[in-house]
This record gives structure tokens, C-alpha cells and sequence, in this order.
């Protein structure tokens, strides 16, 4: 009988197999080193070397309405974050994370920064992406990411911190009159009130030490006797055709924001006629005096001029020619001409209002300088309420700055929209054993071919059949 191993034009698969499986102690050997080969070599080191970390969060109470910009909107680029010297400052920021070379990091693009847009909540979120590698465990890549993450509340919390909420006061150590230096005053006291109502309105909940936001807010307003005081408008619009006047009203509520303890500075200023340093200031109060009344002169000959046009157009006379009558009528407007002399009786009302607002001044100075800058005494008292007021306010000043990045800090964040870190890439244990065993085998059956591919010749087998055949025909024979 033909061997079944043999074939006349080669070797049949059956002779391939029997020689892989021939040494199979050797082959189970090999197989098992090249599987955990297999396995430390994919997850030590392939996975390490392919495997990222990715978070993704989205700001809450950081962000303005504005792309771009911080509540406060003061400039946000959120590129910025991942940045070398933001890196180092969270590696500083704990041990934990002195072994991660941060440099290599940017060095080697390993860290990107997205955003997208959520279609549904119209936030943006924003997604870490960092190569494994460069992290002891998973645990140091998620505390590492959200440190990056948090340089963004920590720039608005040091905006806060350092903001300039005093602009004003240091604007009253420039001014040289007691008029300039309560409108400073007020400008400080109307900021530091807006700026707790734009705090409420991004943190309404919000509180410090126990206190709301709204209570710092009203005790602020009662420090300094603040009132509302709403006025009503009314503005006259005419309207002139051919036969007749049309005349419209409107009218507008304005409300006026206003501080007792610095109405009570004006009226005070007003009734006394104070001047600081009168000595020194008299020559000023006389050239601004000057100044005035020459304005109101050059006022005079622009009206005189504008009348001078009026009466042309209206009656053809030229009021500068010799023989000419002054008579009211000449300037009274009727009939189709009105709506080309509008714009210059507007100018004309316009100059005659400023004329009486200077007139006013003057009259002021005059009293100013009649009074010779007030009495010693109360102009020393007066200097020492104005004072006292700025020291309140510059310890008003420091207690917004407080509560706001006391505010900013606790009710800021970088909130996680799922899992706080998520692995991407790598091989997992699964698919690592797989292919490990699969690589086992095919490596330990190829040694084996290699090692006996001389019984891979044609043949072979068919001749070691013969010769056991021999041998078992000897051994019949001989018993």
C-alpha cells in the first residue's frame, strides 16, 4: 500500500504537519515565550507609545457671550491653555507631576487643544488630547489634564485679584479744583455699585463667607445714601409745509443715579463757594473768567452772523448797511421759508443755551473769588470730609476686589461632560492575548519546519515507513 505521506510532486500537507507537531515540547516552548513576549511587549510598550489621554469639559461662569472673551471680557485665547509656560506652571503647582517632561510634550506635537460647539446647550467644549507615554499612571495624566484645564478659571481669578478698582481715586489725586475731584468721587462710587450689579448678574446665587453677593450690594448703597431719582423729558419736534406747522411731543423717563454723601458735597461746595488753594488758583480763576466771556463773544458774532442771514433771505435788507432799522419782524420766519432757515435757528439756540451755561460760570468765579476761596476753617473741614470719603471708598474698593475673586474663584469651574479621562488607541488585554498566542504558534511552527526541513523532502517519510517495515519482517523472522 502507496504511503499516504508521499506524493509523487511534493509534500503533502499532511507532511507539513506532522513536522511542525513533531517536536511538540519544543513548540510549546516557544510558543509560550513569543505569547508573553507578546503581551508585555503590547502593553508596555506599544500601548504606551500609542495610547492617548482625552477629557473634555466645558466652562462654567468663565466664559462671555462674546467668543473669545472672559465674563469680565477681558481677552480668552483658548489656545493659550496648552502653552509651555501654562504646562510648567501646573507641573510647579504639585510633586506629583515632577517626572512628566513637559518640554518633550510641546516639543513632539504630543497635546492637542479642540473646540466644538454643543448645538444643544450653544456652549463650547473643549478636549485634551495627550500621549500616554509621558505618564507614570493614569491617575497623574487625569490630575495633570485638569490642572491645564483650571489655568483658564485661574487667569479670570488673578484677573479679579489684580483688576484696578481704584481708577478713579487715583484720578482724584490729579485734580486741581474741589468740583473735579467729587466728580472722581462719584465715578468711584458708580463703579464699584455697577460692578456688583455685573457680578449678580452672572453669579445671581452666588455668596462670601455666608452673605450674599446682593447683601455686600445693598449694605454698599446705604453706606453712601443712594437714591433713584426718575425725571420725565419732553422734546418738541416741528414739522412746517407749505400752509401749516405740525409740532410733536415726546416725551422720555430718565432716571438719575445719585449719592447722598455726595449731594451733600456739592450743595455744600455751591453754598460756600470753596476754592482749593485760592491763593494759589486766583490767577487761573481769573484767566478761566477771561476765557469765558470771550467764548461768549465769539458766540455773539456767530448768532449775529446767522441773524444777519435770516433777515437777508427773509426781507432782502442787509442789516450792516448804512440806514438800516432794526425791527423784530425781520428775524420772525413764515410761510414756505421755514424749513430752510431750521438748521440755523437750531445753531442759533443752540450757542444762546451755551452763552447762559457760561454766564453761569462766571458768576460762579465771580462769587469764588468775591468769597476769597471760603473760610479757612470750613474749607479745612470741608478738605477733611472730602478725604474721609476717599478712604471709605478705597476700603470699599478692596472689599469688592475681594468678594469678587472670592466670587470668580468658588463659582468658576471646568466641569467634565462625561468621564473625567477616556483612553484612546493601544491594544486591549483581549485582542493583546489573541494575537500574542496566535503569534506564538505561527513562530514556534515555523522553527519546527526550519529544524527538520530535511524530512520535508519527498519521499522521507515513505522511506522511514519502509525501513520500519523491514525491520518488523526481521523481527517476525527471527522469532
Amino acid at each position: 500500500m502507496e504511503n499516504e505521506f508521499y506524493e509523487e510532486d511534493g509534500v503533502s500537507i499532511l507532511q507539513i504537519f506532522k513536522v511542525m507537531f513533531l517536536r511538540w515540547k519544543l513548540l510549546l516552548i516557544i510558543a509560550a515565550s513569543i505569547f508573553v513576549v507578546g503581551i508585555l511587549g503590547t502593553q508596555l510598550i506599544y500601548n504606551r507609545m500609542t495610547t492617548k489621554y482625552e477629557s473634555t469639559i466645558e466652562y462654567a461662569n468663565v466664559l462671555g457671550e462674546t467668543d473669545g472673551t472672559y465674563i469680565n471680557n477681558s481677552i480668552f485665547n483658548y489656545r493659550d491653555i496648552i502653552k509651555l509656560s501654562n504646562l510648567n506652571s501646573v507641573k510647579e503647582s504639585s510633586d506629583d507631576f515632577k517626572s512628566i517632561d513637559v518640554e518633550s510634550i510641546i516639543k513632539n506635537e504630543a497635546i492637542t487643544l479642540s473646540k466644538k460647539l454643543d448645538e444643544t446647550s450653544k456652549t463650547y467644549l473643549y478636549t485634551i488630547s495627550i500621549k500616554a507615554k509621558y505618564f507614570s499612571d493614569k491617575n497623574q495624566a487625569k490630575e495633570f489634564i485638569k490642572g491645564i484645564f483650571n489655568v483658564a478659571v485661574n487667569d479670570l481669578v488673578s484677573i479679579y485679584e489684580k483688576s484696578d478698582n481704584k481708577s478713579y481715586l487715583t484720578a482724584y489725586n490729579d485734580c486741581r479744583d474741589y468740583e473735579s475731584q467729587i466728580d472722581a468721587l462719584y465715578n468711584e462710587l458708580n463703579f464699584i455699585d455697577t460692578n456688583y450689579t455685573s457680578l449678580l448678574k452672572i453669579y445671581p446665587a452666588s455668596s462670601v463667607d455666608g452673605k450674599n453677593i446682593s447683601a455686600y450690594q445693598v449694605l454698599f448703597q446705604n453706606k453712601y445714601g443712594k437714591k433713584k431719582k426718575k425725571t420725565t423729558e419732553t422734546t418738541s419736534n416741528t414739522t412746517n409745509t407749505t400752509n401749516n406747522t405740525n409740532e410733536t411731543t415726546t416725551k422720555k423717563t430718565v432716571t438719575t443715579i445719585k449719592y447722598k454723601v455726595i449731594e451733600d458735597l456739592k450743595n455744600e461746595l455751591s453754598a460756600k463757594k470753596y476754592v482749593k488753594d485760592f491763593d494759589s488758583n486766583k490767577a487761573s480763576l481769573l484767566n478761566k473768567k477771561a476765557a469765558l466771556e470771550k467764548q461768549i463773544e465769539d458766540n455773539n458774532v456767530i448768532i449775529e452772523a446767522l441773524e444777519d442771514k435770516i433777515v437777508l433771505y427773509n426781507t432782502g435788507k442787509d442789516r450792516n448797511a448804512s440806514g438800516y432799522v432794526a425791527d423784530p419782524n425781520d428775524l420772525m420766519i413764515s410761510g414756505t421759508t421755514n424749513d430752510a432757515f431750521t438748521p440755523l435757528i437750531t445753531e442759533i439756540s443752540k450757542l444762546q443755551k451755551e452763552n447762559a451755561e457760561l454766564s453761569g460760570d462766571i458768576t460762579i468765579i465771580d462769587a469764588q473769588i468775591a468769597a476769597n476761596g471760603g473760610d479757612a476753617d470750613e474749607v479745612a473741614a470741608f478738605e477733611t470730609k472730602l478725604t474721609s470719603l476717599y478712604n471709605s471708598l478705597a476700603n470699599s474698593a478692596d472689599e469688592y476686589t475681594t468678594v469678587s475673586s472670592s466670587v470668580v474663584k468658588n463659582y468658576s469651574k471646568a466641569e467634565y461632560t462625561s468621564k473625567a479621562l477616556e483612553t484612546t488607541g493601544g491594544l486591549n488585554l483581549i485582542i493583546s492575548v489573541l494575537l500574542s498566542l496566535i503569534a506564538g504558534l505561527v513562530v514556534a511552527c515555523i522553527v519546527n519546519l526550519i529544524i527538520d526541513r530535511e524530512k520535508l523532502k519527498p519521499g522521507y517519510f515513505d522511506k522511514e515507513y519502509n525501513s520500519k517495515k523491514e525491520e518488523k519482517v526481521i523481527e517476525n523472522k527471527e522469532e
